[in-house]
Order: structure tokens, then C-alpha cells, then sequence
């Protein structure tokens, strides 16, 4: 294969370099690669100068936000943070690229995603789906998952409890709760935001139907709704508790 028909240089290939994480022989192995191809060099050039702007996009945390308004914080930061213009390359980027905006702004997640996330966290979700998704949802170009569906997290049983807490459902919201034979649990919403600790998850701003899977064999587990147990998890069954309290349409795995 000729260079000139060599794929771009990948992102993890392009952050690896910029961080110092190549061997000798590696590292001169993609900047010979970025070299020879103007696409990858203009791709290095913008994620180097993002960088610069998700540093800065963190020092205007003035002090940690709460993990259920921390995906807003780092958006609004990341679309705020001044971004270094040192070189005549990087100045032409930011006139002319508005997708290096974007990708600052991805990468500002990444690197946060390593300081507030916990495991099971809808960050790490966004994350894993590249720095172009992440950077088209902080744009407000798409959703990160595209059409993909709703995020979803899931958190193993503490001590053989798991707990499910849903703030602020709005009326008309479906709450779907169902058992599984997998060993932890796990829920999926749309437009919403995740908390997760040992045995719990906590869903804020779900829209359309927050779907609720139980893990069969968990010892106990109870979904709650703005602080009133709906449904019970006992001996392996699902049971309707104080649904009346709820805002939300309850519906159970065994309802049919």
C-alpha cells in the first residue's frame, strides 16, 4: 500500500502522541503518518488546540458542580473557555473550523470524565462514543447516540440491595419496571441525567419512559419515585407499593 492510500491517523493515535505515550519507534511511526497525510496533521493540529481549550474549560469550575448537574456545567464551561491562538495554524482553525469549537469542547468532557465520573456514569457512556459525538451534543448539533435510543446505566447489588431512584418524574412519564436474570441493574431513559453510588442509581429529567430492569436474585430492591417507594423487589417478584403516590404510569414486567 502506498502512503498515499494509508487511512488518517485514529484520534486515541493522535492523543497518544500529544501526551507523550508513544515509544521512540511508535511515536515516529505516526508522525511519519500525520506527515505524509494533510488530514491527519490538520486533525493533530485542532485536537492540540482543543486540549488547550478543556484545560482552561475546567479551571472556570470554580468549585465541583453535583454529578447530576455536572454534564451542563462542562458544557457551558467548555463553550465558554478561551482557546490559545499561538500559532497562525490554530488562528486559521478557529476562523475557519466551527467543529474545532466542538471537539475543545469534547475533549473538555473526556478529561472530566476522569476526574467526576463514577462507574456506570452517562460521561463515560458519552465518552466511549468518540470525540465527535461527545462534541455534536455539547454544540447541540445531535444527541450523542444519534437515533440510537435512550442512555443507560447500571450498577451491581450492594450488599444484595439496589435501589432506583427517579427525581422529579413528570406526569405522563412511563416508568416500566421488569426482572432479569443478569446480576446487576439496570435503567435507560432518554434526556436524562445519572447519579450512581454502590447499589443505587438516581435518574433526573427522564422524558417519554424510564425503563427499570431488576436483577431477580438481588436480595431486595425498590424503585422510588420523588421519595415514595412505587414498586418492591421481594423473593424475586415485583410488587406494587404507594403507586398511587406517583406522578408517573407504572407498569410491571408481570403486568402483561
Amino acid at each position: 500500500m502506498s502512503t498515499r492510500e494509508q487511512p488518517h491517523v485514529d484520534d486515541g493515535a493522535l492523543l497518544a502522541l500529544l501526551d507523550g505515550e508513544l515509544a521512540m519507534t511508535e511515536r515516529r511511526s505516526v508522525q511519519a503518518r500525520v506527515a505524509a497525510c494533510p488530514a491527519s496533521a490538520a486533525r493533530l493540529d485542532e485536537i492540540r488546540s482543543a486540549t488547550r481549550r478543556a484545560t482552561a474549560a475546567l479551571d472556570l469550575l470554580s468549585e465541583p458542580a453535583s454529578r447530576l448537574d455536572m454534564p451542563a456545567t462542562l458544557r457551558e464551561a467548555a463553550r465558554k473557555a478561551p482557546m490559545s491562538l499561538a500559532s497562525a495554524r490554530a488562528r486559521r482553525w478557529a476562523r475557519l473550523s466551527r467543529r474545532a469549537a466542538a471537539v475543545a469542547a469534547g475533549i473538555t468532557l473526556l478529561v472530566a470524565a476522569g476526574a467526576y465520573a463514577v462507574p456506570g456514569s452517562p460521561v463515560r457512556g458519552w465518552v466511549d462514543s468518540g470525540i465527535d459525538a461527545v462534541a455534536a451534543w455539547i454544540a447541540g448539533d445531535s444527541p450523542v447516540a444519534g437515533d440510537a435510543g435512550p442512555s443507560q446505566v447500571s450498577v451491581d447489588p450492594h450488599d444484595g440491595a439496589v435501589r432506583i431512584v427517579v427525581v422529579g418524574g413528570h406526569e405522563g412519564t412511563r416508568l416500566t419496571v421488569e426482572l432479569s436474570d443478569d446480576e446487576t441493574a439496570t435503567v435507560a431513559a432518554r434526556d436524562a441525567s445519572f447519579h450512581v453510588e454502590p447499589g443505587v442509581i438516581e435518574v433526573a429529567g427522564a422524558a417519554d419512559e424510564i425503563r427499570v430492569i431488576l436483577p431477580r436474585n438481588a436480595a431486595t430492591g425498590s424503585v422510588v419515585v420523588d421519595g415514595h417507594e412505587v414498586v418492591r423487589l421481594e423473593d424475586g417478584e415485583l410488587r406494587r407499593a404507594d403507586s398511587a403516590a406517583a406522578s408517573l404510569e407504572i407498569f410491571l414486567g408481570t403486568d402483561g
